[in-house]
């Protein structure tokens, strides 16, 4: 069933990872030249702290993944102890699997959990295991929600505009050329003004507001907006993110 599916799939996922392992144990052995009798310079747990690094780094389902295994394992073992404890209240796995997710997504059901210590001692722990998923979740989540607002600040998403000015680069007279679109703009309610420049988003945006909040000489829009983004204005992907 899925249980059985499920540890399958995970022990399949385990042995290629042991094979990988022990294949880059020989090749790093080897290319170091140590003997059968030399002493090497890494051990097994770099080697996985290496793997671990670079699949989390490379694959985008990574904390998914992650997520979804600690929980099968948390329902697996709880069920597994179950039925081996105290088969009188748990006859089935299926049975004993859904007891044991529910300790894992309620913390409040191991409250009905019988009196016996096996259930009760299974509940306790595979109730905190489930605090510890749910709060890795939040923290994907979390970081998840984090990354999106750093690129919606630095201005990494796509300007949807058509018919607008586009000013490549940013530099000292860059707030005197913006007045001088604004004006040109300005028959017309004002109009549409996307400047792409290494600098950063925010610095530009920053030095914009500065300038409209001068007391000297403000700098006035007349209705035009500025759209700013991040990016090499000689790199045809970023002129591509301007709708250049």
């Amino acid at each position: 069933g899925f249980l059985g599916g499920g540890f399958a799939v995970i022990a399949w996922f385990l042995f290629n990872e042991y094979v990988y392992l022990k294949n880059k144990d020989s090749t790093m052995v080897e290319a170091a030249g140590i003997g059968e009798s030399g002493e090497k310079d890494f051990t097994w747990g770099e080697l996985i702290d290496y793997r671990l690094e670079y699949f989390f780094s490379t694959s985008e389902f990574a904390n998914v993944i992650l997520l979804l295994g600690l929980s099968y394992l948390l329902v697996v073992v709880g069920a597994g102890l179950l039925v081996v404890g105290d088969s009188n209240d748990y006859g089935t796995i299926s049975e004993a699997a859904w007891t044991a997710w529910t300790y894992v997504v309620d913390p409040g059901a191991q409250a009905d959990a019988p009196s016996d210590f096996v259930p009760r001692t299974v509940s306790l722990g595979v109730t905190l295991g489930g605090l510890l998923v749910f709060a890795l979740l939040i923290g994907i989540v979390g970081e998840s929600i984090g990354e999106k607002l750093d690129d919606l600040k630095t201005g990494q998403s796509r300007v949807f505009e058509s018919g607008h000015t586009l000013m490549l680069n940013w530099n000292d007279k860059s707030i005197a050329v913006i007045q001088q679109i604004a004006l040109a703009n300005e028959s017309e309610g004002g109009g549409m003004m996307v400047v792409l420049s290494n600098l950063e988003k925010e610095e530009m945006e920053d030095r914009l507001q500065m300038a409209i909040d001068a007391k000297e000489n403000p700098l006035d829009l007349m209705g035009t907006e500025v759209v700013f983004r991040k990016g090499n204005p000689i790199l045809e992907s970023d002129l591509k993110k301007v709708s250049a």
